[in-house]
C-alpha cells in the first residue's frame, strides 16, 4: 500500500519500541502504554484528545503469584484496581469507560479488580482482549441518570465475578465462547431480553440473572446442575433444558411466566419452577428428589408421582388446581404443606410412607381416603420426632356447600365420632349437617388408634370496600370461599379526596366474636391462607372464625415523589404497586408474597369485633403495647416493611427467592404477646436506657435488615423508612451514615470526587474515605477504623463502633443493664441511639 498522502489518524507503537528509536518523530506519534482508546478521530494533524483515556487515569495492582479472590478464583498479573486522582476528574467529562490493554508500568492488563469501578458514573464499559477475570462488584450498581447500558467484554474473559455487574440497565450482554464461570449475581437485576449461554461454560451460579426481564434463553449444553434463583423473577414463558441436566435447583425459574415445560430424563433432583403459569408436567422416571416450593403457584390440575420418588419438599405443590393425585408406592417423605390448597378430593396414601409433614394436605376437598401406613413418623408441637403412630397428624377436610359427606374407604379402621351433628348413613358415609347460627361447622374424627382428622364446612363470607375518606360506594358481595381463591380486587370507583390520588387496596379480616387471635395469619398467592402448621393457637386450626374480608382504599398525596429509592435488594411488589390496571395474576404476587396480617385481640372480647391488622415482614420484633390497667385490647398498627428477613439457627437471612413465597414457614418472633403481663415482668432487662426510654428518654431505634427506624421525642414512637436498611457485615453493625448523623444531630458532606464524607457535631469534624481505614479528625487526630465503610444503595454505612469512638459516645449491650448511649439487643436485633 501507498501511504503517502494517506491521512494519518492515529499511530500507536510499543513502549520498547518506542524507546529505542532515534530517529526524531512527528508529534502526531504517541506511545501505546500511555493511551488507551478504542474510538478512532479522523484528523489530518493528530493531537490527543484530553478527554480520551490514558493509563495512568487508572490504578493498578501487580501479582507476584496468583491470589485467590472472590469465588476462589484465582487472580494474577496486573489488574485495574480502579481511579487515579487524574481519572477521577476526567470522569465528570467522558463516562464511556475504555480499560487500558497496558498499564503506566508497560505490563499487559490481565483483569479488573474487586469493586474497581462500584457505584460510578458510568453509561458503558469497553475493554481490550487482554483483559481475562473481572472480579466481584467491579461494575456493581453503577449511579448516574441513565446508568450503565453497555458493556463490550474481552474475547479472552474466563471469570466474571459474584456481582460484578449488579444493579446496571443492561438490555444485552454478548457472552463470548471462552467464558467458563460466572458468579453469583453476576448479572442480578438489570435489564437483559434476550441470553445465549456458551457450551465454554463450566460453572453458572446462583442468582447470575436474576431479576431481569429474559424472554429468550439458550443454555449450555454442557450444564448439568442449574443452581438457586438463577434465572428468578425473569419473563420466560417456555425453556429448553439440556438433555445431561442432573440437577435444577430451588427457585431456578420461579417467578416467570412458563407456560410449557419439557423435564429431560437425565433429571435426579428437580426444584425451581414456583411461581409461574405450569399446567401440565410430566416428572421423569429419573427424578428421585422434589425439592421444597419445587411447583407451587402454578396450575397444575393431574399429578403423578413416578415411582423412583423417594422425597416430596414442603409446598412443593402447593397452590396449584390438583384433583387428580397419584403418589408413587415408593415415597418415604412427604413435607410440610406438600399438596396444600389444591382440589384434592380422594387420596390413596402410600404404604411405604414414614413421614408426612404437618398440614401436608390442607385446604383441599377430601372426601374419602385410604390407608394408613403403619411406620409413619410425626413430630409434635415441640418437633421431637417420634414413632408412635399418627398421633398428632391432622387431614383437614373443607366443605363449601350445605351437608358434607365423607368415605372412608379403610374398613380394618373403626372411627370415633365426636360431634352430635354427625350422623351415620346406611352407605356407611358420614354425614354432616349445616349449623343455621354460623357458616361453618367443625367435625372431629378420631381415627382409633392414631389419626384425628378435622373437617370444616365453610360456607361463604362476605367482602366489602371502604372509601377511607373517599367518595362514592362499591357494592358489596357474599361469596363462597373458592371464589376468593381466585378474587380478582376492583377497579377503583372511589373519588379520591382532594389532593390524593389511588395506589391500591389493604385487605383486612373480619372475624366473629369468639375469634382468640395470638399468631399469624397469612394471605398467599391470591388466596385467604391460614397456615395449619402456625396457626393452631391462634384460630385452633380452622378457618372456621373469619366473617369477611374488607378491601381499604389506600391513597396518597398526588405531588408525592413518583420515583422511590431503589429496593435494596429483589424487586418485590408492595401495596403501590395495586392499582386499577392490575390483573389476576400480579394481584396473586401481592398476596402471595406480601400480606402477613397479624392481629391482637384478648381472650376475652364477647361481642363482634373488627380486629385490624398489623402488616408487616418478618423479623420485625415490636414490643407489645398495652395498658397495665385493661385486662382487653387492640393493639391497631400498620407497616410495610421493605426488606424483609428471617431467623433461623439464630442466623439472620435475608428472605429471598427460596423463601418469600413462604412466610409463614418463619413467623417473627415476639418479645411480648401475653396481654395478662406487664412489659417489666415479661423483660429481664430492667435497668438499661432500652427499657427506660418507653416513657422518659428521647431515642432513635433501629431494626437490623429492615429499611425502618423508629423516632421518639416526644414519648411517642414515630416509624419513618430508610432508602438503605443497616445490616452486620464481618461482626459489626454497618449503618447508613445519614440516618445516624440524623440521630446525633451532625452535619453531613459528601464529596464525590475524593470520595470523603464529613459529619460535624458540637465543633469537631470527622472525615472517612470511602477507600481508606482511617477516620481523620478536625484536630489531625486518626482514628483507625475496625472496618471499611461499605457505599450501599448509594448510601455509605459505617460500622457503629467507628461512630462511636469519634465522639466518645459509649456503647454495649441492652443485656449488661447498664446506661449506654448506643446500645445493642442481640434478641430483637435492634440498634438504639439514645439522646438524654
Amino acid at each position: 500500500m501507498n501511504y503517502k498522502n494517506s491521512t494519518v489518524r492515529k499511530v500507536l507503537l510499543g513502549a520498547t519500541l518506542f524507546s529505542i528509536l532515534t530517529t526524531s518523530l512527528p508529534n502526531c506519534v504517541i506511545a501505546a502504554d500511555t493511551y488507551a482508546t478504542n474510538n478512532v478521530e479522523s484528523t489530518s494533524n493528530v493531537d490527543k484528545d484530553e478527554n480520551q483515556w490514558e493509563a495512568d487515569d487508572f490504578t493498578y495492582r501487580k501479582y507476584e503469584e496468583p491470589t485467590y479472590s472472590s469465588g476462589n478464583y484465582v487472580d494474577y498479573g496486573v489488574s485495574v484496581t480502579g481511579f487515579s486522582e487524574k481519572g477521577f476528574k476526567k470522569l465528570d467529562k467522558n463516562k464511556d469507560l475504555v480499560i487500558p490493554e497496558f498499564s503506566t508500568e508497560g505490563d499487559k492488563v490481565k483483569g479488573i479488580g474487586f469493586s474497581a469501578f462500584t457505584s460510578r458514573n458510568l453509561l458503558s464499559v469497553s475493554m481490550p482482549n487482554s483483559i481475562e477475570y473481572i472480579d466481584g462488584n467491579a461494575f456493581a450498581n453503577i449511579s448516574g441518570s441513565d446508568g450503565l447500558k453497555e458493556v463490550v467484554l474481552s474475547k479472552n474473559i474466563r471469570f466474571i465475578g459474584s456481582s460484578s455487574f449488579s444493579g446496571n440497565n443492561l438490555n444485552k450482554i454478548n457472552l463470548t465462547n471462552n467464558i467458563e464461570v460466572i458468579g453469583s449475581g453476576a448479572f442480578y437485576n438489570n435489564k437483559i431480553e434476550k441470553l445465549i449461554l456458551p457450551n465454554s461454560i463450566k460453572e453458572l451460579n446462583e442468582a447470575a440473572f436474576s431479576d431481569n426481564r429474559i424472554t429468550e434463553l439458550h443454555l449450555s449444553d454442557n450444564l448439568e446442575l442449574i443452581k438457586q434463583n438463577t434465572f428468578f423473577n425473569n419473563r420466560l414463558k417456555s425453556i429448553n433444558l439440556p438433555k445431561n441436566l442432573k440437577a435444577i435447583e430451588r427457585n431456578a425459574f420461579s417467578n416467570n411466566k412458563i407456560e410449557t415445560l419439557f423435564l429431560p430424563n437425565s433429571l435426579v433432583y428437580l426444584g425451581g419452577f414456583s411461581n409461574n403459569r405450569i399446567k401440565d408436567i410430566k416428572i421423569p422416571e429419573s427424578v428421585e428428589r422434589i425439592d421444597d416450593l419445587a411447583f407451587s403457584g402454578n396450575y397444575i390440575t393431574n399429578l403423578k408421582i413416578p415411582k423412583n420418588v423417594k422425597s416430596i419438599g414442603k409446598e412443593s405443590f402447593s397452590f396449584n388446581e390438583i384433583s387428580d393425585l397419584d403418589l408413587s408406592e415408593n415415597i418415604n417423605s412427604i413435607g410440610e404443606k406438600a399438596f396444600n390448597a389444591n382440589r384434592i378430593n380422594s387420596i390413596s396414601i402410600p404404604r411405604s410412607i414414614k413421614f408426612i409433614g404437618e398440614s401436608a394436605f390442607d385446604n383441599n376437598k377430601i372426601e374419602s381416603f385410604k390407608n394408613f401406613p403403619e411406620n409413619l413418623i410425626i413430630s409434635d408441637d415441640e418437633n421431637e420426632t417420634y414413632r408412635t403412630g399418627y398421633a398428632k397428624q391432622r387431614i383437614f377436610i373443607n366443605s363449601i356447600n350445605g351437608n358434607f359427606n365423607l368415605n372412608l374407604e379403610d374398613t380394618e379402621k373403626s372411627y370415633e365420632i365426636n360431634d352430635p351433628s354427625i350422623t351415620k348413613k346406611s352407605d356407611g358415609t358420614y354425614s354432616l349437617k349445616k349449623d343455621p347460627k354460623f357458616n361453618y361447622r367443625r367435625l372431629f374424627l378420631k381415627v382409633n388408634p392414631y389419626w384425628e382428622i378435622e373437617i370444616n364446612n365453610i360456607i361463604n363470607f362476605n367482602i366489602s370496600y371502604d372509601p377511607n375518606g373517599g367518595v362514592g360506594k362499591i357494592t358489596n358481595e357474599t361469596i363462597e370461599i373458592d371464589d376468593f381463591y381466585n378474587l380478582k380486587l376492583p377497579e377503583n370507583k372511589f373519588t379520591a379526596p382532594q389532593g390524593k390520588k389511588f395506589i391500591g387496596w389493604k385487605p383486612l379480616v373480619e372475624y366473629h366474636s369468639d375469634y382468640n387471635a395470638r399468631e399469624d395469619e397469612l394471605i398467599q398467592r391470591n388466596r385467604l391462607y391460614l397456615p395449619g402448621s402456625r396457626a393452631t393457637s391462634a384460630i385452633n386450626g380452622n378457618l372456621i372464625n373469619i366473617k369477611g374480608i374488607k378491601f381499604i382504599a389506600q391513597w396518597e398525596d398526588i405531588n408525592k415523589d413518583t420515583n422511590p429509592p431503589r429496593r435494596p435488594d429483589y424487586n418485590r411488589p408492595n401495596i403501590q404497586d395495586v392499582n386499577l390496571n392490575n390483573t389476576k395474576e400480579y394481584i396473586k404476587r401481592l398476596l402471595r408474597n406480601e400480606g402477613i396480617l397479624t392481629s391482637f385481640k384478648s381472650n376475652q372480647i364477647d361481642k363482634a369485633q373488627t380486629v385490624d391488622e398489623l402488616i408487616y415482614l418478618n423479623n420485625l420484633y415490636l414490643k407489645d403495647k398495652f395498658n397495665n390497667n385493661k385486662s382487653t385490647q387492640t393493639v391497631v398498627e400498620k407497616h410495610y416493611i421493605e426488606k424483609p428477613v428471617y431467623i433461623y439457627n439464630n442466623e439472620t437471612r435475608y428472605i429471598d427467592r427460596n423463601t418469600k413465597s413462604h412466610i409463614a414457614s418463619y413467623v417473627p418472633k415476639y418479645i411480648s404477646n401475653d396481654f395478662t403481663k406487664s412489659d417489666e415482668k415479661q423483660n429481664d432487662v430492667k435497668d438499661s436506657k432500652v427499657q427506660k426510654n418507653n416513657n422518659t428518654s428521647k431515642y432513635f431505634k433501629f431494626l437490623i435488615g429492615m429499611n425502618l427506624y423508629y423516632k421518639n421525642i416526644d414519648g411517642k414512637d414515630e416509624l419513618f423508612e430508610m432508602d438503605v436498611a443497616p445490616f452486620i457485615e464481618n461482626d459489626r453493625t454497618m449503618m447508613p451514615l445519614r440516618y445516624v448523623a440524623e440521630a446525633l444531630s451532625c452535619d453531613v458532606k459528601w464529596d464525590n470526587k475524593t470520595r470523603t464524607a464529613s459529619f460535624t457535631k458540637d465543633g469537631v469534624t470527622a472525615s472517612i474515605q470511602i477507600d481508606g481505614d482511617e477516620i481523620v479528625l478536625s484536630s489531625g487526630e486518626k482514628v483507625k477504623m475496625d472496618s471499611n465503610p461499605i457505599i450501599k444503595n448509594d448510601r455509605l454505612c459505617v460500622s457503629l463502633t467507628n461512630v462511636a469512638k469519634v465522639f466518645n459516645l459509649t456503647n454495649g449491650n441492652t443485656k449488661d443493664k447498664i446506661d449506654q448511649d448506643i446500645e445493642w439487643d442481640q434478641e430483637s436485633k435492634t440498634v438504639t441511639i439514645n439522646l438524654d
